[in-house]
């Protein structure tokens, strides 16, 4: 089993999506947000799953300052039970203290990274498939990180936007319709 901890909620919808995308005999995979977390709820949420689990992967927003006092006994859970820990930013740039905490290959744990830095569904999809392999046992293989638009989703069936009157103009408002582009986030990576 892989352990997804995230403190952004819309990778854990990512991973929903990514779970429809997986072929049988893929590893389990469970997410939790981990925003807030105290040692305390590594013991009760985290730790009772460790005996099953083969890898905890987490992806911090802020790095090890979002959640210093979990993150500690996230690696010490991980360590006393042998499970792999592998530690990424939320945002671009590697970060040195995350790095250090992860005992998965460094090969790995950067491919993994390119999953998250590009985004989306068939991303998180493909990076459940490479830590399986590396270490749940499975040989699903898994494809090259795919680039997902910064901008939302293109919808090329939805009708076009026709251009629009401008507010208290000579036809007065018009309501919006519907888009081509949708899907946006706060990232613009969910889909």
């Amino acid at each position: 089993m892989i352990l997804f901890l995230t403190t952004a909620d819309t990778e854990l919808i990512a991973l929903a999506a990514a779970r429809r995308r997986l072929p049988e005999g893929c590893a389990e995979v469970v997410g939790m947000s981990c925003a807030g977390w105290t040692a305390e709820d590594v013991r009760s949420r985290l730790e009772p799953l460790l005996p099953r689990a083969r890898c905890v992967a987490m992806r911090l927003l802020g790095g090890r300052r979002a959640i210093p006092e979990a993150i500690d006994a996230v690696a010490a859970a991980c360590a006393a039970h042998g499970v792999a820990l592998v530690a990424w930013p939320g945002d671009l740039t590697p970060d040195a203290e995350l790095s250090a905490l992860t005992t998965l290959d460094a090969e790995v744990a950067g491919r993994g990274f390119a999953y998250l830095v590009h985004g989306g569904a068939a991303n998180i999809a493909q990076l459940i498939r490479l830590l399986g392999d590396a270490t749940c046992g499975t040989a699903l293989g898994c494809e090259p990180p795919q680039p997902v638009p910064w901008d939302g989703r293109y919808q090329p069936r939805a009708p076009r936007t026709p251009r629009r009157p401008r507010p208290g103009g000579r036809h007065g408002s018009t309501p919006p319709t519907p888009a081509r582009w949708s899907g946006w986030s706060s990232t613009g990576r969910t889909g």
